[in-house]
């Protein structure tokens, strides 16, 4: 997986762990929803300055937020509504 790929991971945990909506958190770094959500969904190529607010906003720094984009796991991300399936169903 690649990094930008593992950094929004890491900031959708970040958010999650705070009980923040994408809205909160857009808000927190100084942008919109809409962006954020690009960020988290790695649809947007940010800048290092824009890696070190999103950090900023949930009161990190940026080498914590790439510390922990590099412990994210290499799974595809879950949709919501659609069920995980983890090898076969037995009867």
């Amino acid at each position: 997986m690649e990094i930008l790929a593992r950094f929004g991971r890491a900031l959708r945990a970040a958010r999650r762990k705070k009980g923040w909506t994408q809205a909160q958190a857009a808000e927190a770094m100084g942008t919109d929803r809409v962006s954020w959500s690009l960020m988290e969904n790695a649809h947007r190529n940010i800048s290092l300055a824009t890696a070190s607010r999103a950090a900023e906003a949930f009161e990190s720094d940026l080498e914590a937020m790439l510390r922990l984009a590099k412990s994210i796991r290499d799974e595809p991300p879950v949709r919501p509504g659609r069920p995980v399936r983890r090898g076969k169903k037995t009867m």
